[in-house]
């Protein structure tokens, strides 16, 4: 493992941790969602780490849509995953009344 590899690997724990989880074909929704999105891109959440992303949020795709809270190394809490321009809304109510 190299180290850049593992500082990604590291970054994406401390995002995961406390966390809770949404279901693995949710999560498949989500970024199916975020594939087709104008701002899928290059994230860098950290300086010289680069993930694929979202360039609304900075958000890497290995961690925030697979979500359902989650800490924020910005905000330095627990916040709810959402898309910034609600674009999981229809996705996520579609998981929440089978729940």
């Amino acid at each position: 493992m190299t180290a850049e590899d593992f500082i990604k690997s590291t970054l994406e724990g401390v995002i995961l941790a406390g966390g809770s989880l949404v279901s693995n074909s949710q999560y498949l929704d989500r970024i199916s969602v975020c594939m087709d999105c104008p701002f899928k891109g290059e994230v860098t959440p950290l300086p010289l780490l680069t993930f694929k992303g979202c360039t609304e949020c900075g958000c890497p795709f290995s961690t925030k849509p697979k979500m359902k809270t989650y800490f924020s190394p910005k905000r330095l809490k627990m916040v709810k995953a959402e898309c910034p321009k609600q674009k999981w809304e229809s996705v996520d109510a579609k998981y929440n009344s089978i729940s």
